[in-house]
């Protein structure tokens, strides 16, 4: 699980500064109605795939679960 987490958050900034991009090369022939559909439509698809992120070791010790933890971190 703790391979994971770097890649999904240097994803998740790369998605953004791509998507902050698309946004304004899509609002040159996009009207305004369709960008705001294009952009909620996003947002809900990261809300869905944000259920498979790992749980952060900082997360689970406050859980009180210290040997999983300590696994995160091996």
């Amino acid at each position: 699980m703790s391979s994971r987490r770097g890649p999904l958050g240097t994803a998740f900034q790369l998605l953004v500064t791509v998507g902050v991009f698309l946004s304004y090369a899509a609002g040159v022939s996009l009207s305004w109605s369709w960008l705001a559909v294009t952009g909620a439509s996003v947002c809900f698809i990261h809300a869905i795939l944000l259920l498979i992120v790992p749980e952060t070791p900082r997360y689970l010790l406050a859980k009180g679960d210290r040997q999983v933890a300590a696994c995160c971190y091996c």
